[in-house]
């Protein structure tokens, strides 16, 4: 069951964390696919000229052996998770997310948003003439949407890449480089681009351009993306192995590593609200007083409710 509360700037670590949860050190947003699209539309609109990560077991697994990774998705305003094994490791560790959130499905919902508000979208990724061929057909299937710019994955030195986007100046920039490298970069130049919203995009623009396919609805909807992925693309079986190590380390995490990690998580957001506060006064993104959806086991609301006058009554 979930029940409404509001999240308060200079909140408790326990409150900081109430709709987060936190998988051997990278901590997700626990948001549906709409709350998520919904906060990414509120980035744009105040052009924060922040990112959004979507990290799967793979991803995660990466960070625990690299810093600089585990740093920049740390550093991400909202992590959604991609992966099928995050929503079960969630599960198992009974810290519930509310849901899987695709990145590619995100993105989608919000650039159909954009469309009809004529929004400015930079495309950033893949082989030479890739972005280009995703730009006319996003154009055409969101008519109002703006194709401001497009650059290939291909580069050697961002300046020209920087240049270029600020000349654009996006709503959103979709970053589509890769983990870790898109990652890194939205990490390491948020603060010299002049954009709304940065989202790590992976593969999605070979599958907007109609170079690459998702799997169909069926697949999708069972949560068996990456095992049609790997059907098509067996070279992809070790990789995959991350997959049940990851359930493995996550169910097996002692709760002391578990309890480090969450204080740890607590107290970047707390550092990142009062930074975010900056000399305007105007609260960073994981500061701002919203409301969210807050996961209460059965066992916690019984006792809630017979502690509240009145309560265990019917």
């Amino acid at each position: 069951m979930c029940a409404k509360t509001k999240k308060k700037t200079g909140a408790s670590g326990e409150d900081v964390l109430k709709n987060k949860v936190t998988i051997l050190g990278v901590t997700f947003d626990s948001l549906s696919l709409d709350e998520a699209v919904d906060r990414a539309w509120d980035f744009v609109a105040a052009r924060r000229g922040v990112y959004i990560v979507t990290p799967n077991p793979e991803i995660v697994m990466v960070c625990r052996s690299d810093p600089e990774a585990k740093r920049a998705v740390e550093g991400a305003a909202l992590t959604v998770p991609d992966g099928i094994g995050v929503v079960y490791a969630a599960r198992l560790r009974h810290t519930p997310v509310a849901g899987r959130v695709p990145g590619i499905d995100m993105t989608t919902a919000l650039l159909e948003r954009m469309g009809r508000e004529q929004k400015r979208v930079f495309l950033l990724g893949s082989k030479p003439g890739v972005a280009e061929a995703a730009g006319e057909k996003l154009t055409a299937r969101f008519p109002g949407l703006v194709i401001c710019g497009t650059y290939d994955g291909y580069f050697q030195d961002s300046g020209p890449v920087i240049k270029a986007v600020n000349r654009a100046r996006p709503d959103l920039m979709l970053v589509c480089l890769g983990f870790p490298k898109q990652e890194k970069w939205m990490y390491e130049h948020a603060g010299e681009l002049d954009v709304g919203l940065m989202i790590g995009a992976g593969g999605s623009l070979d599958v907007f351009a109609g170079v690459a396919e998702r799997a169909p609805e069926r697949w999708q909807r069972l949560g068996l993306e990456w095992l049609y992925r790997l059907k098509r693309e067996p070279k992809r079986f070790v990789r995959m192995l991350a997959l049940p190590k990851f359930l493995a380390l996550a169910l097996l995490e002692p709760k002391k590593t578990r309890r480090a990690n969450e204080a740890a998580a607590a107290e970047r957001l707390r550092r990142r609200a009062a930074e975010g506060s900056g000399k305007s006064g105007k609260p960073g993104p994981a500061a701002e007083a919203e409301e969210v959806r807050v996961y209460i086991p059965a066992k916690k609301r019984a006792a809630g409710d017979a502690n509240r006058p009145g309560g265990g009554e019917k």
